[in-house]
């Protein structure tokens, strides 16, 4: 049984959190999430999209490319 679209969104918005610097474990975290959740697709990409709009301008690098691998994952 899956998990509701709000509460995935959720754990991916946590880890998102963590993401400071260019840290591969954690992009590898979000992917995996991306991953194995994806028919909760347009919730993780909302919330991505919504945190990228929000952090510090130091941090949008590690961002986009987290966005890139949860995107690719999808197709998977």
């Amino acid at each position: 049984m899956s998990l509701p679209s709000a509460e995935v969104a959720a754990d991916f918005k946590d880890a998102l959190q963590d993401l400071k610097i260019n840290s591969r474990p954690e992009i590898s975290n979000l992917t995996i999430i991306a991953k194995e959740n994806t028919e909760h697709a347009q919730a993780i990409s909302r919330e991505l999209e919504n945190h990228i709009k929000t952090v510090r301008r130091l941090y949008k690098h590690s961002n986009f490319l987290a966005l890139c691998f949860s995107r690719l994952s999808m197709f998977i």
